[in-house]
């Protein structure tokens, strides 16, 4: 990968961990039943985070493919026109909003180790 690539991963690995650490921590623990307050806070984190690797990734031409999944993250997770869904579910699609979030933490802890 070029030194582009390398900097933005190794940024994610240091000052901006909590970008893709925080929604992991978040999804696991929206396993347990939670008051509806903690759903909202869910949504406003998780779509945040989403909006901020999209944006990187789309600008910076890397892993373009995962930058896109990251802008469905965030229509997903978007607190203000929220999408309704059983909560069963919303427990299925929590473990695989994980997934993106976690490859982006291994690819940038892969890099930062090279």
């Amino acid at each position: 990968m070029s030194t582009e690539h390398e900097q933005f991963f190794n940024k994610l690995n240091g000052d901006f961990k909590l970008i893709w650490l925080a929604p992991i921590v978040l999804l696991a623990l929206a396993l347990a039943p939670w008051p509806y307050g903690y759903f909202m806070l869910l949504r406003v984190a998780v779509c945040g985070a989403a909006i901020w690797l999209a944006y990187n990734l789309l600008n910076s031409q890397t892993l373009r493919g995962l930058g896109w999944v990251f802008v469905a993250v965030a229509i997903l997770y978007n607190p203000v026109f929220r999408i309704h869904f059983e909560r069963e579910l919303w427990m299925a699609l929590n473990i695989a909003s994980v997934v993106p979030f976690a490859f982006t933490g291994w690819i940038s802890k892969k890099l930062s180790l090279s």
